[in-house]
């Protein structure tokens, strides 16, 4: 769609393309969540790469029947990669914003926690407006281990993984 499209400064050096490799669509449908990666090459010095990943979470806009970007994580998991990510599944009774959480997994060994929560929007807008984003609410390591793909149990509040 070329929504998205920006040119390079230096042609003979083509930006960087983000890669998606993980993703999960809330039981609602009204969230997204995306990991995605993307190798920088350091111009000054051609054998020197980066890896940078990020984490984004999308919400569906029923009126404009489209995601939109709600909360940018750069490097969730430190300088690790993240290995897995599922959405906490919910009974018909939390079916409201605040019940909305995702875990992840990542390289280094950690089960994070991610939440919806309501943040009370500055003095210099609105007073009753409000904003959601997602932040680190809970994280756990496990030294020595690679953190990789998990399960919730029955009743959704414990994680099980496999490394």
């Amino acid at each position: 769609t070329h929504q998205d499209y920006i040119s390079p400064e230096n042609l003979d050096h083509p930006l960087p393309c983000a890669q998606v490799y993980l993703s999960s669509l809330h039981y609602s449908g009204q969230w997204l969540v995306t990991v995605e990666h993307q190798t920088i090459k350091n111009q000054q010095f051609n054998s020197m790469e980066t890896t940078e990943i990020i984490l984004k979470v999308w919400r569906f806009l029923e009126e404009e029947r489209k995601f939109v970007m709600n909360t940018l994580i750069e490097q969730p998991h430190s300088n690790s990669s993240v290995n897995c990510v599922k959405f906490r599944p919910m009974s018909n009774e939390q079916m409201s914003d605040g019940d909305v959480a995702f875990v992840t997994t990542g390289g280094n060994g950690t089960v994070q926690l991610w939440r919806l929560e309501s943040l009370k929007a500055d003095d210099t807008s609105d007073v009753d407006a409000e904003k959601l984003i997602f932040s680190l609410q809970a994280s756990t390591s496990f030294e020595n281990s690679v953190a990789g793909p998990f399960a919730f149990s029955s009743s959704r509040l414990v994680v099980a993984y496999d490394n």
